[in-house]
């Protein structure tokens, strides 16, 4: 793979999980209407979140499959909207490291050393952001009954399994 299409693919990367912190809170913000009337709360279930930029399990889109409470879905709420409030300065932080990246890449002459430091921000900021969409992830996890995290289980080793092509026991 050559400089220009790894720096491409990178620039994606950073694109998409920026996207993802943008688009994740703005679908938690809206309700979503279910028979019976209309609920607070993120809107969960396939339709309302596709899978996470840069993998990870996303447990708020298995909300009908494991039918979440709306005790759950309220605690769910909570969480995804405290994890976007505290990722906005790391987010705003990571477009920075970006262009900073951006700018180095097209210095003359070129200055290896730099890009090494640009990258390492870079990243170190992905990182964050990946820890804390884990933590939350985690923390929705715990969220859930025996029963259910034994279903979220399943559903996560199948998504697992379609990733790779393999053929899953359902």
């Amino acid at each position: 793979m050559n400089t220009t299409t790894t720096y491409r693919n990178r620039r994606i990367g950073i694109a998409a999980a920026v996207l993802s912190l943008a688009f994740v809170p703005l679908a938690a913000q809206s309700g979503s209407t279910q028979a019976g009337g209309s609920r607070q709360g993120p809107p969960m279930g396939r339709r309302a979140f596709g899978p996470p930029p840069g993998g990870g399990i996303a447990l708020e889109r298995f909300d009908q499959a494991l039918a979440f409470t709306d005790e759950q879905r309220t605690q769910i709420h909570t969480l995804l909207t405290e994890q976007r409030d505290a990722l906005k300065a790391t987010v705003a932080s990571l477009m920075q490291a970006q262009q900073a990246l951006d700018s180095a890449v097209m210095q003359t002459p070129a200055d290896d050393a730099l890009l090494q430091a640009r990258v390492a921000d870079v990243g170190a900021l992905h990182a964050q952001v990946q820890l804390a969409r884990a933590q939350v992830e985690s923390k929705i996890f715990q969220l859930l009954t025996a029963d259910q995290q034994q279903k979220a289980q399943q559903l996560v080793a199948q998504m697992t399994q379609s990733r790779r092509g393999a053929p899953s026991d359902r």
